[in-house]
């Protein structure tokens, strides 16, 4: 099996307890969610909808990191590039025909792809500090995604499988959303464990860490707009660094 480094953040920060392995709290928090991908919120269910309200917790939500006005042009962009959507995922079938990669926006959309790496950067900034890292971390992925009306998404974590099995990414120590439109409903953010649901907000960007601590998932988009978002994963390690986001990072990294 691949090794990987001990988590980055400092070993006298407020995090260092944070653990991998699912619990309890999980398995109660999968129960609430119905096999339609809909919540069904217990009384200690907690409700975000602004940062300010998520204060005090083990994840980052940070408001305005991509203006509204960006958010609108980077959604036009996808409806003007929806012939170069991925029609066919190679490994899942669930992400058939639903996100867009900037390497495939440059041609024609360049300033677009320059206003999302700029959000890219702010957020993982904003992720450095939240959890008061020591070494870089590194987006691994550059992407606009879609989840249309009756979509959601089951519980899972980012870097691990519940049943133990090895998981495909298993370096993607963070993970984050920025939500592009709020203008639907359902398309929440659960966090099992945590029984806490993030309601998306226009420019809103929610980072979190990869394993079940954090687990999550996308409750069911239940009517009006396409959900817009623009997810990312995090790695310590500089091979995995996506080359738009981080130029010369992975070609210069060791490959062993």
């Amino acid at each position: 099996m691949e090794h990987y480094p001990p988590w980055p953040w400092h070993p006298r920060g407020p995090f260092r307890s944070i653990r991998d392995d699912a619990g309890p709290r999980n398995v109660a928090g999968r129960a609430r969610l119905d096999a339609d991908g809909r919540l069904r919120a217990s009384p200690q269910t907690v409700r975000i909808e602004t940062a300010e309200q998520a204060d005090g917790y083990d994840f980052l939500c940070a408001e305005d990191v991509m203006a509204a006005s960006d958010c609108a042009r980077v959604i036009a962009a996808f409806d003007a590039l929806r012939h170069r959507v991925v029609a066919d995922d190679p490994v899942d079938r669930y992400w058939s025909g639903r996100y867009l990669w900037a390497s495939d926006m440059r041609a024609t959309h360049a300033s677009i792809v320059d206003t999302m790496r700029a959000a890219t950067d702010r957020a993982r900034t904003l992720l450095t500090r939240f959890y008061r890292l020591e070494r870089p971390i590194y987006n691994d992925i550059f992407q606009l995604v879609q989840w249309p009306v009756g979509l959601f998404m089951r519980p899972h974590a980012d870097r691990m499988n519940a049943d133990a099995r090895p998981h495909g990414m298993p370096y993607r120590y963070f993970a984050g959303i920025l939500y592009l439109n709020d203008d639907y409903d359902g398309g929440e953010l659960y966090f099992t464990a945590l029984d806490l649901v993030v309601k998306p907000k226009r420019g809103m960007f929610v980072g979190f860490t990869g394993g079940f601590h954090h687990e999550h998932a996308v409750t069911r988009v239940e009517s009006g707009a396409v959900r817009m978002t623009m997810p990312s994963f995090y790695s310590v390690e500089p091979r995995h660094a996506d080359r738009i986001v981080h130029p010369g990072v992975a070609d210069a990294a060791p490959t062993g």
